[in-house]
């Protein structure tokens, strides 16, 4: 007789889960940050001073037979602005694209050197499933 309440409970906390947690997430590959730092870097006043926050991949790279695949990531930059001194945590939103199994390129999508910018970037990020508490302090 407890069975049913009981299984309907384990269903219901287990829906709840897959909303809070994405289905799929992994660190990225040292490859995958050095495409994604040389993308970024180019968008900076002070390249060689950038500090990156890299959090999970959570866009799976789906590979196909060719080795080819594409995602997007969210991550956030920090460097020293025009007045020599750290601007603070820039969120940015890239493109990876997949070629024979290795990230090949990595375009910027978002990149939030504005308010508005960070506000769109934030937007896009948490649409594509990365957990705003990432960017906690950074809006």
């Amino acid at each position: 007789m407890l069975r049913k309440p009981l299984c309907a409970v384990v269903i219901a906390l287990c829906a709840l889960m897959a909303i809070a947690e994405p289905s799929y997430a992994r660190d990225l590959t040292v490859a995958e940050q050095q495409v994604i730092a040389t993308s970024v870097k180019a968008r900076l006043r002070d390249p060689g001073s950038a500090t990156f926050k890299w959090g999970p991949l959570t866009d799976e790279i789906e590979a196909g037979s060719e080795g080819e695949g594409t995602a997007t990531y969210c991550g956030l930059v920090n460097s020293r602005n025009g007045y020599g001194g750290y601007g603070g945590d820039t969120p940015f939103q890239v493109f990876i694209v997949l070629k024979e199994g290795q990230v090949a390129l990595s375009p910027i999508i978002s990149f939030g050197s504005s308010k508005i910018d960070k506000q769109v970037t934030f937007s896009s990020c948490e649409a594509g499933g990365y957990d705003a508490s990432y960017f906690a302090g950074v809006r």
